[in-house]
């Protein structure tokens, strides 16, 4: 039985619309706005998103013991998934298609119809965060994390039926330790794809999120104000991973260590504190962007590329200060009322009143 934790679903909320600032072209909107140094590393908020899923699942689907119960789970997770990811995919892969052939004045000449295809077909059989149908990105971007997560959950799955609970924790930390040492090895002359190793960052993150559900808090009531020293400090390594770190090797212990063990204590702390974090993560507002969070996520690609560049590139409006800002707040505005639409008639209508 699902039991949820209202604080992680304010996360995810926040931490979506992150990503979405994150992901609006930067030919739209002001240097000193798209430059932000949070804004400009918001992808690395989706590691966020990999621990979060691991707590989770490790919290409701820690007793499956059987073949059975596995296929459940996973019935459960791909229901939850992949209705609204075959849905945005297929609505973005007919836009390419079309925008392609009927407007390619105002398109990259250099994708191809058959380019297109392959990667509809890598993003619909989950296998665009892997090198299995080739290193592309796939039909609608974000949908790579989509992938890597079902990959883990498979994982997760079958690690709990084979290993035992005794040797589980030691024998779990193998594949954590194995990732983190590939991704440091094929991040040497750069940052890593994650249309070729989403899948491997994922793992790591979601194994990272199991032990961090191990750790039960004891009688001693943790203090709060440690929750908010980590969140300063994560804004702290942000800046000067963006602003002032040149050393790769640093970006890299920065990107695949440091970062997500903070994100790991942020994580804890919100759960078993109530401090200031804790406290905005709870209001209302939050709390709704939480619940519409996947379809933000996974609906917000396509917008962004339509609208901004419709205005400006075919209504050829002047880039100017306010109308730039102003068709970036249209966007986030159309964003979040289309995705309490696909909430509705897509996340709820195949998952949370079929499977629950």
């Amino acid at each position: 039985m699902n039991s949820r934790i209202k604080s992680l679903d304010g996360l995810r909320g926040i931490l979506c619309i992150l990503v979405v600032f994150h992901h609006y072209d930067a030919k739209y909107i002001p240097p000193y706005f798209f430059e932000n140094f949070i804004i400009r590393q918001a992808d690395l908020l989706v590691d966020f998103f990999f621990i979060i899923s691991g707590f989770v699942i490790s919290y409701n689907y820690k007793h499956i013991a059987t073949i059975e119960e596995a296929k459940l789970f996973l019935k459960k997770r791909f229901f939850r998934l992949y209705p609204l990811l075959l849905y945005t995919t297929t609505l973005y892969f007919i836009f390419e298609i079309v925008s392609r052939n009927a407007f390619s004045s105002f398109i990259n000449k250099e994708i191809n119809n058959t380019t297109i295809i392959k990667s509809y077909l890598d993003t619909l059989f989950l296998n665009n965060s892997t090198p299995l149908l080739g290193s592309s990105w796939g039909i609608n971007r974000p949908t790579w994390s989509i992938s890597a997560e079902f990959y883990s959950y498979v994982f997760f799955s079958i690690a709990l039926i084979w290993i035992t609970p005794k040797f589980r924790n030691i024998i779990m930390g193998l594949p954590l330790i194995a990732a983190a040492i590939i991704l440091f090895y094929v991040s040497r002359n750069g940052k890593v794809s994650n249309a070729e190793y989403g899948y491997l960052r994922c793992l790591y993150l979601f194994i990272g999120g199991f032990f961090i559900e191990k750790i039960k808090v004891n009688k001693y009531q943790l203090p709060s104000w440690l929750g908010n020293l980590i969140f300063f400090s994560i804004i702290i390594i942000l800046y000067f991973n963006k602003n002032i770190i040149e050393n790769q090797m640093f970006h890299n212990s920065v990107e695949i260590v440091c970062i997500p063990f903070l994100f790991s204590l942020l994580l804890y702390f919100t759960i078993h504190t109530n401090g200031l974090l804790t406290k905005i993560l709870n209001t209302k507002p939050i709390q709704w962007l939480g619940k519409y969070s996947f379809s933000i996520y996974l609906n917000h690609a396509l917008i962004l590329l339509v609208l901004p560049k419709f205005i400006f590139q075919v209504l050829k409006l002047e880039k100017l200060t306010y109308l730039e800002f102003g068709i970036f707040a249209l966007c986030i505005l159309l964003i979040l009322l289309y995705s309490r639409i696909t909430f509705k008639f897509i996340e709820e209508k195949f998952y949370l009143k079929r499977i629950q």
